[in-house]
């Protein structure tokens, strides 16, 4: 997302704000982007469904100590959280907040067993916060 109008090169902090800027209501396009998904074995826990796979090319998978048989997959989060995510992006684009004036809150909640990664799913909304901010600095 590089500011074309401009004629010096972003700096890599105001690259970094232009990019984090760019997923204000992309909660899942965020988490894709700030993990190592395609390189760091120890996240590599779940294969991208061909859906997000498909959303996500950039994630292609080139650990070569990856135990996939299928070379061409991707990393990211489990699909119901990839789900979560998506929803997550439309409720945000529906409510139109600019930073100032109040729109309704968010509610949403997950039923499921113990151990699927809700309190990770939760880690990841909190990385996206600084995402909001910049965004309404920028406004």
């Amino acid at each position: 997302m590089t500011d074309v109008s401009r004629d010096t090169p972003l700096s890599d902090d105001e690259q970094l704000a232009e990019d984090l800027a760019g997923f204000y209501a992309d909660p899942l396009g965020y988490v894709m982007y700030m993990w190592p998904w395609d390189t760091e074995a120890s996240i590599q826990l779940v294969e991208l469904t061909p859906e997000y796979y498909e959303r996500f090319p950039g994630a292609k998978c080139v650990n070569p100590d990856c135990p996939s048989k299928d070379h061409d997959h991707a990393h990211g989060p489990d699909k119901w959280a990839c789900e979560f995510l998506d929803q997550l992006g439309e409720d945000i684009k529906e409510r139109n907040f600019d930073g100032t004036h109040a729109v309704r809150p968010i509610q949403n909640s997950t039923s499921s067993g113990h151990g699927i990664g809700k309190t990770v799913l939760v880690g990841m909304l909190i990385g996206l916060l600084p995402a909001v901010i910049i965004l309404w600095r920028m406004a």
